[in-house]
């Protein structure tokens, strides 16, 4: 930061600064690091879809997926060095994470059967997990759509369909990630999950604006609540297993509250922060933007959480009172964007699918 930003810094606190510059942090509040531009790579030929990205447990990878266009790539950080990429993965799903020892986990790739693929980006090597749906060999029933998981405490909890009379219902697997072998299959959960950070219990969120917490092993409903009117699209547990963070969209077409009438639906409550214990709001914050929360997630660290939004900005706010810290990336183009922290907290990645291009933010708090 250049002396003139010091001293604008003492007098008003916070700066607003471009991308490629340093982000400040409001003064005198520990929690708040200053984040620099360290790289910006495209993130491969023609991904303008991302629909997903992960860290590998070093810190030293990314993994971004482009569901639409069905493969998947593996980049060093911070060169953006291409290290691998796979084609033809099973359409549909829109996640991607990395085992213990540095595999890469991708939407099941050459079986229909399969619920998810192993992938080792520098060999090429893969490997199919067997899907929760022994009785079928199809994708429908067998591939996951969504899923979470703990490295370090070999877990995957992965959402997928299953038969419900004359149509299909969802149900949750969890997978040992070290046998890969499957623990559990319950029936429920929604349109995504979020992990607590023991790994027993899973947040499933829905179109219906409910979040419901699922022990992971007993498939037992342990905490219910209504988070929103509008779909609730995505959600993060803090590191601490305190608190939860739900984003959704602004509006949408429902059943009007109390009655059995369907119109439009307007929610502007679109981030929000909740009780993990207790189902209860803790914060909220309205976010002016018509397509509502993109993607979240809470720093391991405890400090921040990180948003995106349809317009393709990225925020970052205090991890325990959503006070807003610094807007980190200004949507410049009519683009989405996913927002991901490093394992260590000392990284931030944004990717904006509309630039296929992917920023490396990094902390100066002395990482």
């Amino acid at each position: 930061m250049n002396p003139l930003s010091r001293v604008l810094a003492g007098f008003i606190g916070c700066l607003f600064l471009s991308p490629a510059s340093t982000v400040g942090a409001t003064k005198g509040d520990s929690k708040m690091a200053i984040f620099t531009t360290e790289a910006e790579f495209s993130v491969a030929g023609d991904e303008r879809n991302a629909s997903a990205v992960a860290w590998s447990p070093d810190g030293t990878q990314l993994a971004v997926l482009a569901s639409l266009l069905r493969y998947a790539t593996v980049f060093a950080v911070p060169s953006g060095d291409k290290i691998g990429t796979i084609t033809d993965l099973v359409g549909g799903s829109q996640a991607i994470g990395f085992t213990a020892d540095g595999q890469v986990v991708i939407p099941s790739h050459h079986d229909d059967s399969a619920a998810v693929t192993i992938w080792n980006a520098k060999t090429g090597a893969t490997a199919n997990v067997a899907g929760p749906d022994r009785s079928s060999k199809g994708a429908v029933t067998n591939a996951l759509f969504e899923f979470v998981m703990d490295p370090a405490r070999n877990r995957l909890a992965g959402l997928h369909y299953v038969k419900s009379g004359q149509g299909r219902a969802f149900a949750i697997s969890i997978y040992d990630a070290h046998t890969w072998m499957l623990i559990a299959d319950h029936t429920g959960g929604g349109t995504g999950l979020a992990m607590s950070p023991n790994a027993m219990q899973v947040a499933a969120i829905n179109s219906l604006g409910g979040v419901n917490i699922v022990d992971m092993e007993s498939g037992a409903v342990s905490l219910q609540f209504q988070a929103n009117l509008t779909p609730v699209k995505v959600a993060s547990w803090s590191a601490d297993g305190k608190r939860i963070a739900t984003g959704s969209i602004s509006g949408g077409f429902g059943r009007l509250p109390g009655t059995d009438t369907y119109g439009p639906l307007q929610d502007d409550n679109v981030l929000q922060l909740w009780d993990a214990r207790a189902g209860t709001r803790i914060a909220v914050a309205r976010i002016d933007v018509g397509g509502g929360v993109e993607s979240l997630e809470f720093s391991n660290d405890g400090r921040w959480l990180a948003t995106t939004t349809s317009d393709g900005t990225c925020r970052l706010w205090d991890a325990g009172t959503l006070e807003p810290i610094e807007t980190i990336a200004k949507g410049l183009h009519p683009t989405t964007a996913i927002a991901r922290f490093s394992p260590d907290s000392s990284r931030l990645v944004v990717i904006r699918r509309g630039l296929a291009q992917a920023t490396i933010y990094r902390t100066q708090s002395g990482r």
